[in-house]
């Protein structure tokens, strides 16, 4: 855990939880520290770090994996970003 976030970070909320995401890394506030969390589905983040990749899903979409995490692109006003998204 650490007691602040780095520089850039970014909030997504899902279901009335705070995601706190920084270089493909996400967070949870719990007893004043930031903790790191698996993503919940249907994060939103604005970016992904290098070195994520391009899979195919079952369902024929075009997804990026980072970290073990995949991400559906989407636009989100105006603007490229990932959705946290079950891999199959």
């Amino acid at each position: 855990s650490v007691i602040l976030l780095p520089d850039g970070y970014t909030t997504s909320n899902v279901g009335g939880v705070s995601y706190y995401y920084y270089a493909g890394v996400f967070y949870t506030m719990s007893g004043g520290n930031y903790n790191v969390v698996s993503p919940s589905t249907g994060a939103i983040v604005p970016s992904l770090p290098e070195g994520a990749s391009t899979v195919v899903s079952s369902n024929g979409n075009n997804l990026m994996i980072y970290n073990g995490t995949y991400y559906q692109p989407i636009i989100q006003n105006g603007n490229n970003a990932y959705e946290v998204v079950n891999g199959q």
